[in-house]
């Protein structure tokens, strides 16, 4: 429901969002990125068994990069990011952020 509240608050911006399924392969997140090319990718975990720090690492990078945005209480905040990872704290935080990344 987090990722439909995040694309519904972009929408009243007139952001355009695409929403991938749950539990989605890193492969198939990278793939995504590479062929959308997204100003930004929010990744939300739920709980620590959907946290995993390698489909971070699977995102592409391209020029000039993507802004990763991670939230959720799945990912553990213990200050060790990955580089050009953010950590986004609620959901006016994450949709001011995105729309920051987007020109908006």
């Amino acid at each position: 429901l987090v990722l439909w509240a995040v694309a519904a608050g972009l929408a009243e911006r007139r952001i355009a969002a695409r929403i991938l399924g749950a539990s989605l392969p890193a492969s198939a997140l990278a793939s995504a990125v590479q062929r959308l090319g997204p100003a930004v990718v929010f990744v939300w975990a739920q709980i620590p068994d959907t946290s995993d720090p390698a489909i971070l690492s699977a995102i592409p990078a391209f020029r000039p990069a993507a802004s990763v945005l991670i939230g959720g209480p799945g990912w553990r905040h213990d200050g060790q990011l990955l580089p050009g990872v953010s950590w986004v704290t609620d959901l006016t935080d994450t949709i001011t952020r995105i729309a920051r990344a987007v020109g908006e």
